[in-house]
């Protein structure tokens, strides 16, 4: 709009330039008629007299002046002539038509013979002295009016090019504010900060300076538990704290979402000034009083040579400053001599870590699990070691993350899933007994397509019981599981092989999805019983958990077991397992073997359990299901049968079906279990109850509402969730007892035929490369996205990427782009492939078209860094609304998306 406004200037300025440019042209051309015709009044009139004088009358000559005369005083005459206003020149004029008027009277006289001719030479005389001063009167406002409107013209030129001057200048620098100011904080953006941080450092060359970069903890769970509105608010008081300290040798910028930096001179209050007024800021803000204290994480570094690349001094500040992060115990990190060598190490064990696994540098080392009911080893953890010549052993810790972010920890998982077997190989062939072996497996491995065939292919090669291998995975790795991934863990489950969910209890675990999972072991972590041993509450938390996995039919583990008095506090609430130092700290396989050199005979894991609740037999559900379970049935149904895996099974009995089955059977439901129930129904429900019966009973199906009562019963999961625990197809019968009308359903549970077809619909709107949704997805959603905005992507230079170094290449920069805009771009609800490396993302409402360009053009800088080795690649985008007409609005962003292509060739 600003442009716009300042255009019109412009083109307003120049129109009046150029239309006084015309009026003077129109104006100069009639004083040029005037000048002329005043000439010609002279010039007439001496020719008139001569005429008359010799004897030659021209009346029409005389007329003629009449009118010239008359046109130049009114303007108002035949000839068209404008009329100079000027007062001399009217003066002469009136003085010169009075000299004319004596003239025609004379010449009457001469032409009477009253006179002679000298009066009327006298007269023309006179005429022709004043007309000629009246051309020169003419000639001299022409020049006059000329001069003028040059002026004028070129007063306005030059008063337009002071204007254009001044406001482009001051466009000028609002686009350099714009360019180099955080449009969100007012401070300085990475851009404005490295310009000027560049110029202090060269203007104070002999100053010593310290540059720190900070951000806020756990800044996403407060800008997902009061919005971003509120979070954005936050950023900005803190920003304004920062600008209010008043120094000249200070500079301060937002780098990226709450990542900020600070240069100022080196002195020893620096940094905990900062921490102060940081601290005051997040006190004064009422709405995070619920998060309790907000800390910062800051990494510091003392410029060493302010003639340093600036780049170079805010990467040693941000190396820093991630090694804070990643340190449990530390808000502050020095970017020294020490942290230098701590990166050294880990860049050299980079370079190391595929050349260890080729050379089986990795070690298998063993924990033994406790069964505390006897104390007898009956398993045990695979764990870890790098044997690193030269340098000894390495734990975990030190090697584990840099798998992680390089992205081989599969490669690692594989690994030591295939020491694992071979171990349990070996023993085999010694003829020892086996036990079970938990191996940790990531939630990256997890998510690889061909896990499911690797992990069997190492399983079978060694072949391997299936009961012997754990498939350990973290509690954090659960959270948003893929559906494509519950499925496969299904299936391995009911293939015989234990899942177990590690460190449980040390993140967000979602109840509905512990429902869901098929765990048959849960690891509490480590810190609970740490945390018991000073906080009596805690052993309220270790109990509740050893009561909820016995509630669900699993199994449960305790980490962490140092001393006796954990092992007794164990054994006496009951729990299953423990694990930990007070029995033995991990070892070599060898070790293991030496220290443990027989087991006893290994009793495979017991079917799921259900377990009592009052007089009740109820699945492994949550209490709220099994509350609305109750609701449903008390009312309406006498008993509730199930079908799964062609096998009767009694899953509910309510009061009213017990008391009938002991009133009309010699069978005692509450002193029988489960199992024994199920026998009273072995195949045909009509069938079975005449046989329980003397004949009395008269059981027959309504054939007119069969068809009608047959329906899907979903039972909701815990915490108001959607998402359904469990399906049954019901079939209802009629049954008359006694005169009494009972309605009886045989329920066939068809969970696993959902959860397939769900795999199958999933699968169908699922780009099986990326793991992205597919444009079919879009199509068959596409309803429920208008009115949210979107982003159109295309990856500039990809075609590179894939010539240069293979269509595998190609395939992996895809999907890690997928992951990138999932985790770096806030607010996005969809991402869906288009087509080849074209894709769409789709953002929750309430996001504004503002927030989404900015957070996409820093996320294109992040993504530019992180990826300048492939072909220096990037991507273009196109940012709108979506309609209803959606191939329009797909259509509006594509040319949005194509002008930001060209705009990054220019």
């Amino acid at each position: 709009m600003k442009t716009k406004r300042g255009f019109q200037l412009y083109t307003g300025m120049w129109l009046l330039a150029v239309l006084l440019l015309v009026v003077m042209l129109l104006w100069n051309v009639g004083d040029a008629r005037i000048i002329n015709y005043s000439g010609l009044v002279r010039g007439a009139t001496q020719r008139l007299v001569k005429e008359e004088m010799n004897g030659k009358p021209d009346d029409e000559l005389v007329v003629r002046l009449d009118g010239i005369i008359y046109d130049l005083r009114t303007g108002k005459g035949d000839y068209g002539l404008a009329k100079n206003n000027d007062k001399q020149f009217q003066k002469q004029l009136s003085q010169l038509n009075e000299i004319w008027g004596e003239i025609k009277a004379q010449i009457d006289s001469v032409r009477s013979g009253n006179t002679s001719d000298e009066r009327l030479y006298d007269l023309s005389q006179q005429h022709f002295e004043m007309a000629d001063r009246l051309v020169l009167q003419a000639e001299k406002n022409s020049n006059h009016k000329l001069i003028s409107f040059i002026s004028v013209y070129f007063l306005i030129l030059f008063l337009s090019i002071i204007v254009f001057l001044i406001v482009n200048k001051r466009n000028q620098k609002k686009l350099e504010t714009a360019t180099y100011t955080d449009k969100l904080t007012g401070l300085q953006n990475r851009t404005g900060f490295e310009n000027a941080a560049t110029n202090l450092l060269r203007q104070q060359s002999k100053s010593k300076f310290v540059i720190v970069a900070f951000d806020i903890d756990n800044f996403k769970v407060i800008n997902d538990s009061v919005g971003y509105i509120q979070g954005d608010e936050l950023l900005r008081s803190l920003a304004l704290t920062l600008k209010n300290r008043k120094d000249e040798n200070y500079l301060c910028a937002r780098l990226d979402a709450d990542d900020f930096i600070l240069l100022a001179k080196a002195k020893d209050s620096l940094i905990p000034e900062l921490q102060d007024i940081l601290e005051h800021t997040t006190k004064a803000q009422g709405f995070l009083e619920p998060f309790g204290d907000v800390g910062f994480t800051y990494g510091a570094y003392q410029i060493q040579n302010n003639t340093e690349l600036i780049k170079t001094i805010m990467d040693k500040a941000q190396m820093a400053h991630k090694a804070a992060k990643a340190a449990a115990n530390q808000s502050l990190v020095w970017y020294d001599e020490h942290l230098l060598e701590k990166l050294t190490q880990e860049h050299r064990l980079k370079e190391q870590l595929q050349h260890a696994l080729v050379n089986q540098e990795f070690e298998l080392y063993l924990q033994p699990r406790v069964e505390l009911s006897e104390q007898q080893i009956v398993g045990s953890e695979a764990l870890v070691r790098w044997e690193l010549p030269g340098q000894g052993t390495l734990y975990p810790d030190s090697f584990i993350p840099l798998f992680e972010e390089n992205g081989s920890i599969a490669n690692l998982d594989f690994y030591m899933l295939r020491k694992v077997c071979s171990y349990l190989h070996s023993r085999q062939q010694q003829g020892k007994e086996l036990f079970p072996v938990s191996v940790n497996f990531s939630r990256v491995t997890l998510y690889q397509q061909a896990f499911y065939e690797t992990f069997h292919s190492i399983v079978e090669e060694y072949k391997i019981p299936h009961d012997c291998i754990e498939i350990e995975v973290t509690e954090s790795a659960f959270n948003d599981i893929a559906d494509i991934v519950l499925k496969m863990l299904n299936k391995l489950d009911e293939e015989g092989f234990p899942i177990a969910m590690d460190d449980f209890g040390s993140g967000y675990s979602n109840m509905n999805l512990l429902g869901r999972l098929p765990l048959q072991i849960i690891k509490l972590d480590k810190v609970f019983l740490q945390e018991a041993d000073t906080h009596d509450r805690v052993k309220g938390i270790i109990i509740c958990a050893v009561e909820l996995a016995h509630t669900m039919g699993v199994q449960i583990v305790c980490e962490g077991a140092e001393s006796g008095q954990h092992v007794n506090f164990l054994q006496e609430i009951g729990c299953d397992f423990a694990q930990g130092y007070y029995f033995t700290k991990p070892i070599p396989q060898k070790a293991f073997d030496q220290k443990y050199p027989s087991f006893k005979k290994r009793i495979p894991l017991p079917p799921r359990r259900m377990t009592r609740s009052g007089i009740s037999m109820v699945p492994n559900w949550e209490k709220r299901s099994k509350r609305m379970f109750e609701e449903v049935l008390a009312e309406t149904y006498p008993g509730f049968l199930s079908l799964r895996n062609e096998q009767h099974q009694i899953v509910y009995l309510n009061q009213n079906f017990r008391d009938w089955i002991a009133k009309y059977t010699d069978v005692d439901p509450l002193g029988r279990t489960n199992i024994e129930l199920a026998a009273i129904v072995p195949d045909n429900v009509a069938d079975t109850f005449m046989q329980c019966h003397d004949g009395s009973l008269d059981l027959q199906k309504d054939q007119t509402n069969r068809a009608g009562v047959k329906k899907l019963l979903e039972f909701k999961g815990a915490a108001g969730t959607e998402e359904p625990s469990q399906y049954f197809d019901a079939l209802k019968y009629w049954v008359t007892l006694d005169g009494a009308k009972y309605i009886f359903t045989v329920a066939y549970d068809v969970t696993e035929l959902y959860q397939e077809d769900m795999f199958n619909l999933q699968n169908a709107l699922t780009d099986s490369l990326t793991g992205a949704q597919n444009r079919r997805y879009f199509e068959t959603h596409s309803e429920q996205f208008y009115g949210h905005y979107a982003a159109v992507f295309d990856l500039d230079h990809f075609k590179a990427v894939n010539d240069l170094e293979g269509h595998i290449m190609g395939d992996k920069v895809l999907r890690d782009f997928v992951n990138f805009i999932r985790e770096q771009v806030p607010g996005v609800m969809a991402m869906i492939r288009l087509g080849g490396d074209e894709f769409l993302a789709i953002f929750q409402i309430g996001e504004t078209a503002e927030s989404i360009l900015e957070s996409l053009k820093q996320a294109r800088t992040r993504y530019e860094a992180a990826r300048i080795q492939h072909s220096n690649l990037s991507f273009s985008m196109g940012i709108g609304l979506l309609g209803e007409q959606i191939d329009a609005s797909l259509g509006e962003l594509d040319q949005l998306m194509y002008q930001d292509k060209q705009r990054n060739r220019k």
